[in-house]
């Protein structure tokens, strides 16, 4: 039965090889507007992890227009679907176009992360295959305190929010994520038991890692284990200091 923290982060259909993600519509469309999907805006070449889809494919403005007019079109209709998938009915592309892009778009995403970023190719092409991505909308908890988890997280794009409630359901925020950081690490040290909720401030793209692929991963990139644990010590240190303020805040002090 699928969990409650996986029915919460709406997975994107993944491939064998790595699957088809795309980024958000809406700035596809600017970008389309803007003259950039056949070509690297010069803002994205000091962080192509923030490039779009559109990007890679090498697709003329009018057609990525096209089909996102026929998104909207269908969407008005109830109907959903990617951009990739529409740019291959079309035959714009083809599906081995859209899986390449794919991947190299995930593993820009990977080397633009603090936590990747040292790592060589190589290494990141084989980390790709362990790595799926999803999406959740603003508002939405996509982990909750104290139920059990499978992974942690890497905010792509986004904005989050770390809380605790306390028994009468008061929230204490605790930090906040940005693009790039890592969040729900904490659980694969305490059996997958969520120390806190985790909130989106905004629609938000995620990477994730099953606790499961750690192993693998760290493997992989023996470095990567030293900057985990470096990543949950400073983390357990900003939550103590966070603890010991609200504590001082409640005694008045």
């Amino acid at each position: 039965m699928q969990g409650a923290e996986e029915r919460r982060l709406r997975l994107m259909n993944d491939t064998p090889q790595g699957g088809a993600i795309e980024g958000n519509a809406a700035d596809d469309a600017l970008m389309v507007d803007q003259g950039l999907s056949s070509s690297v805006d010069k803002s994205n070449e000091s962080n192509p992890g923030s490039r779009r889809l559109g990007e890679y494919l090498g697709c003329g403005p009018d057609v990525i227009r096209r089909a996102l007019e026929r998104q909207r079109e269908l969407r008005a209709g109830g109907v959903k679907k990617r951009l990739g998938e529409l740019l291959v009915e079309e035959q714009a592309i083809s599906s081995e176009d859209l899986s390449a892009a794919t991947l190299h778009q995930r593993l820009d995403r990977l080397s633009s992360c603090p936590i990747f970023s040292d790592l060589g190719k190589k290494d990141l092409m084989q980390i790709r295959d362990l790595v799926s991505e999803g999406s959740v909308d603003e508002g939405q908890e996509f982990i909750n305190q104290d139920e059990p988890g499978k992974s942690f997280y890497v905010l792509v794009q986004g904005r989050a929010l770390v809380l605790r409630r306390d028994k009468d359901g008061n929230e204490v925020h605790l930090a906040y994520i940005e693009s790039g950081e890592c969040v729900g690490e904490m659980g694969y040290f305490a059996q997958g038991r969520r120390s806190a909720t985790v909130r989106a401030l905004e629609d938000s793209l995620l990477l994730e890692i099953k606790y499961d692929d750690l192993v693998r991963v760290f493997q992989i990139a023996p470095k990567l284990s030293v900057h985990f644990l470096n990543l949950v010590t400073e983390r357990l240190r900003r939550m103590n200091l966070r603890f010991q303020e609200m504590v001082m805040i409640g005694r008045g002090g």
